[in-house]
């Protein structure tokens, strides 16, 4: 899937800003961290700010071969539209969800769990890659119509939401994570 040539959608624009901000957040949280700052886990229960992110990771790692998937189908079939393109009802909770003030904690299933100890660099540098993907992707699937076009979930095939949906609670799944791994860093830099 190539880049558009085409300008970005509002709906699209907005997403590509909010994911320019996670980015910028990622690069704020490693800014002068030691190596036992980011691997180190609040309790033995608890995850640590790499363990975060590569959470962040494995999760878009399993959405993105979805999500191109109904990009792809749109780029074949249509359809095409400019928007707007508002979330239902049930979509705006979802994502809700899932964005931080964190109200209701969900255990990640077994395949979304981050490795025991993931090597920080590698973690890093798996985050840009994955988000330098998405960013490709809110590109291609500008002009598309970000409704109709539906992504299935990698945990629950019977359960599927809009593409605009799908990028929207991608990043504040993102936003979620990186929040937790603020928080497990300023716990050992008091």
């Amino acid at each position: 899937m190539g880049a558009p040539t085409r300008a970005l959608t509002p709906e699209i624009d907005v997403l590509a800003k909010e994911l320019a901000e996670v980015e910028l957040r990622l690069e704020q949280l490693i800014e002068g961290l030691g190596e036992e700052s980011w691997t180190r886990r609040p309790d033995p229960d608890g995850w640590s700010a790499a363990q975060c992110v590569d959470h962040l990771n494995v999760t878009l790692r399993r959405y993105l071969p979805a999500i191109e998937a109904a990009i792809r189908q749109g780029g074949r079939e249509g359809p095409v539209a400019s928007g707007p393109f508002p979330l239902g009802w049930l979509e705006r909770w979802f994502v809700r969800q899932i964005e931080p003030p964190v109200g209701r904690r969900f255990k990640a299933p077994p395949s979304f769990q981050p490795e025991a100890s993931p090597t920080p660099g590698r973690v890093e540098r798996e985050f840009r890659d994955l988000r330098r993907r998405f960013r490709e992707l809110l590109g291609v699937a500008s002009g598309l119509d970000l409704l109709k076009l539906r992504v299935p979930s990698p945990v629950f095939s019977w359960f599927r939401i809009s593409l605009h949906a799908a990028f929207a609670v991608m990043i504040a799944h993102d936003r979620r994570h990186l929040l937790q791994a603020e928080r497990v860093t300023e716990r050992f830099e008091r």
